[in-house]
């Protein structure tokens, strides 16, 4: 059985049978729904980046408060995620493994989700995964009031919500020419209860999951893992993929913005969904 942990962080401030190498994450975006603007990478969180040829300042970190008339002032520099697991139980018990991230390097992390039954990355295909997926409320909005009107929906449905990559999207290969592992993935609200993300029937991203009302002004969604594929190793801690924790890291970053509430408009939150996928105890 897969064990879960939720962590949750607020930042002011089909594996090939062929030995193959997964690469490195590179995908980035802007959160920018308030006061506050940061810059995700997959396979860490808020980060601070200059062109490594050039040395030009691409003003990654987290500005608070941030203005496109002023230079922005960064209050975080760069986070990234460090885990170590001991295994309490069975032929490994004892055993230790880490994966850890500094800076702008790849770390000990690869892009996508990990096979629910192998611990190993699904399909093979890490950069299929390695995107961050965004949606703003104003498309949230349109999309309720849509349903609302007569339980249809009747509009043309944008390309953010039929890509987003919710448990069984239908909608998904189309439009991202990959699928999807059938397990849990990026949060929704459900219109009719039945576990499955469908926008063609009022379905709509949230940072809760299955709460109707947690919509953010701004969100981003990625998932990634310490594995990697079979000639993969941790750069950063130096071990071997054997001693990798086999977690898949499913992140949803997302900022509010509230009139008059400070605290809110310069806060930016990061929520971290672990799962253990390596059959064993931690």
């Amino acid at each position: 059985m897969n064990k879960l942990l939720i962590l949750i962080v607020l930042s002011l401030s089909y594996i090939s049978l062929n030995a193959q190498v997964c690469t490195g994450p590179t995908a980035n975006k802007y959160l920018h729904g308030n006061d506050a603007r940061a810059n995700f990478k997959v396979g860490n969180a808020i980060r601070y980046y200059k062109d490594p040829n050039t040395g030009q300042d691409f003003a990654g970190g987290l500005a608070v408060p941030y203005q496109d008339s002023i230079p922005p002032l960064r209050t975080v520099h760069t986070t990234g995620l460090w885990l170590r697991k001991y295994n309490a139980s069975g032929s490994a018990q004892g055993d230790l493994a880490i994966a850890a991230q500094t800076y702008n390097t790849n770390g000990d992390y690869w892009p996508g989700p990990l096979d629910n039954t192998t611990g190993e990355v699904y399909g093979g295909q890490c950069a299929d995964f390695d995107q961050i997926w965004q949606i703003r409320r104003f498309e949230v909005l349109e999309q309720i009031a849509d349903f609302n009107d007569n339980g249809v929906i009747d509009r043309t449905v944008p390309s953010t919500l039929l890509s987003w990559p919710g448990k069984g999207n239908p909608n998904f290969l189309a439009e991202m020419g990959f699928d999807l592992p059938d397990q849990d993935l990026a949060p929704f609200y459900d219109q009719n209860s039945n576990g499955i993300y469908e926008p063609l029937l009022g379905d709509y991203p949230v940072f809760e999951h299955g709460n109707a009302n947690a919509i953010a002004e701004d969100m981003l969604w990625y998932v990634y893992n310490d594995r990697g594929a079979s000639d993969n190793f941790h750069n950063y801690t130096g071990l071997g993929a054997d001693l990798s924790l086999k977690a898949e890291i499913q992140v949803t970053a997302y900022s509010i913005y509230c009139d008059g509430n400070d605290l809110l408009n310069h806060s930016v939150f990061v929520k971290h969904k672990i799962i253990n996928k390596s059959g064993e105890t931690w």
